[in-house]
């Protein structure tokens, strides 16, 4: 089993003050007999509204491969897809002093493809999401000192059973008819 990956990104500045940073990660998959292969784009953007105030943002598509229990020949489905998601940030970054910043940052995240129970033991029918705000204070690493404190508030909920909930093998007794994708 193999997984290897490239990254590129690049970095410009329009202006002194706006940071802009496109990027692109190539994933190349060969595990369990079966090979996958996904293309991330991304993008960020930091602009500096004054030395002690910057707005940031980032979105971007990110891929994974599902557990490789559940690509399986015998027990899995060595046909589901890469579960991938898209991902939003909106933040703020506020400097006190020059080693305390504060920044809070808005996220919101769609996930696709989610293995879930079906008639081929699983298919790619799942889905998921997640919401929230991440707050974080830290102190810069000085002669004597550095940390921070974060505090992220959250919702995530899932449509269908995901598969990471059924037993492997045989009969399980878990339905397998992927037709119930109600958000939970």
């Amino acid at each position: 089993d193999t997984a290897p990956a490239v990254y590129v990104e690049g970095q410009f500045t329009p202006i002194p003050s706006l940071r802009l940073v496109p990027g692109l990660r190539l994933d190349y998959y060969h595990v369990v007999d079966t090979n996958k292969f996904s293309v991330d784009p991304r993008f960020s953007a930091r602009w500096a509204v004054t030395p002690r105030l910057a707005f940031k943002g980032t979105v971007g598509i990110y891929h994974q491969l599902p557990t490789p229990q559940f690509l399986d020949r015998q027990f899995g489905n060595p046909n589901l897809s890469l579960v991938w998601a898209d991902q939003y940030e909106l933040g703020v970054e506020r400097r006190f002093t020059s080693a305390i910043v504060f920044s809070a940052t808005g996220f919101y995240v769609r996930r696709h493809d989610l293995p879930v129970p079906s008639f081929d033991r699983f298919s790619s029918a799942g889905r998921g999401r997640a919401y929230g705000v991440e707050m974080l204070l830290r102190h810069e690493i000085t002669e004597h000192f550095y940390g921070w404190i974060a505090y992220t508030l959250s919702r995530s909920e899932n449509a269908g059973a995901l598969a990471e909930a059924v037993p492997m093998g045989g009969n399980t007794g878990v339905p397998r008819n992927a037709s119930d994708l109600a958000w939970r």
